[in-house]
């Protein structure tokens, strides 16, 4: 995720801070909206990746992961830290009597189903930040230069991506209120949108009508 640029590439412990910091100035707003696309495409395309290493090691789901959080984040400290010789480094050290298992080395199973939770995990909690420091942004600022461009991304990315699909909706309402509806018809009208999709535009296009 080396695309992701600053600070939405920091790990949960650190981004609040550091955005924090942020004045909101135009060129800000340019690299989270290049962010959250960055994001949202690295979601769309590993979605299923993850799910298959969950699937074929699932035991990883029942580790305690802030026991070793300290560990990971000092490891690997931004996005574009999240790599697989990081991971395998990692799990080089770790204990597999944690879990009730023996082990000389971490088998590759273990090591893509941890890797890809912490790295769904992270990568969630900035895709969450970065839409929501936008949103304030847009909605501080009424018919700001760079709406328009944070509207057709988010309408683009809400008929791809399953897991944020209607939380991007919703952004898109708070954001832009009735300059979203034509945003928001498009969508109730596309038959790639999923039944979960349509049923949020269709209530944020009714809010947006009235408010």
């Amino acid at each position: 995720m080396s695309e992701v640029g600053h600070p939405w590439n920091l790990n949960f412990k650190e981004i609040s801070t550091a955005v924090a910091e942020l004045c909101g100035t135009s060129e800000e707003i340019i690299v989270a909206l290049s962010s959250l696309d960055a994001l949202l495409r690295f979601h769309e395309r590993h979605e299923a990746a993850a799910v298959a290493a969950a699937d074929a090691f699932s035991l990883a789901d029942h580790i305690y992961w802030i026991a070793y959080e300290r560990d990971l984040l000092e490891a690997m400290p931004t996005l574009a830290d999240l790599t697989w010789p990081e991971f395998q480094a990692w799990a080089a050290g770790f204990s597999p009597s944690d879990i009730g298992m023996a082990w000389e080395e971490p088998p590759e199973e273990f090591v893509r189903s941890f890797g890809w939770s912490w790295t769904r995990s992270m990568a969630e909690y900035a895709t969450n930040e970065v839409t929501e420091w936008l949103v304030k942004q847009f909605k501080s600022t009424a018919d700001h230069e760079l709406l328009e461009r944070f509207l057709v991304l988010l309408s683009e990315h809400a008929l791809k991506a399953d897991e944020f699909g209607e939380t991007l909706v919703v952004a898109m309402a708070r954001a832009g209120g009735k300059s979203a509806l034509p945003y928001l018809s498009r969508l109730a009208a596309n038959a790639e949108a999923t039944a979960k999709v349509r049923a949020e535009v269709e209530y944020w296009l009714d809010h947006c009508t009235r408010s």
